[in-house]
């Protein structure tokens, strides 16, 4: 990423190191939130729906396509997964579909000029949540902990 939308332009190295974490970070929210059945999958049917339509929206066909594709597959997966958890989407479904979603945002977001980076953040503020918060209760216990 070498603009987030706050008026200036990023360096290439800070862009890309930015790009990199802003990668893993999603992969890694991705994998946190896959903990109840449908959990994870039902998030990212959200998220990319959100995705198909800005991208739609902007007539970024080829993001589009790209999207509808992934909903297909991770409805297919949803609906057989959903009440009762018969297939685990595991790390490799996670990392793969935090990955994949957050490619989708990168590219999306720097190649419309209309769309902030910030609706990166938005679409992902659930998952994003979730890591922040895990990280405070692990600091709290911790800190509970070493207290005794």
């Amino acid at each position: 990423m070498k603009d987030l939308s706050l008026g200036f332009t990023l360096p290439y190295i800070i862009g890309l190191f930015f790009t990199t974490f802003a990668l893993v970070g999603v992969s890694n929210a991705m994998n946190i939130i896959d903990g109840f059945n449908g959990l994870a999958s039902g998030i990212c049917l959200l998220i990319l729906c959100a995705i198909a339509y800005v991208a739609y929206d902007v007539q970024d066909m080829e993001i589009f396509y790209c999207s509808l594709a992934l909903i297909g597959a991770v409805f297919g997966f949803f609906v057989c997964n959903f009440p009762f958890g018969y297939i685990f989407l595991g790390d490799g479904g996670a990392y793969f579909l935090g990955f994949i979603i957050g490619i989708l945002l990168v590219l999306l977001t720097q190649r419309q000029d209309c769309i902030s980076a910030f609706f990166g953040l938005s679409v992902m503020i659930y998952p994003v949540w979730e890591v922040l918060f895990s990280i405070w209760r692990r600091k709290k216990m911790c800190k509970r902990y070493k207290s005794r």
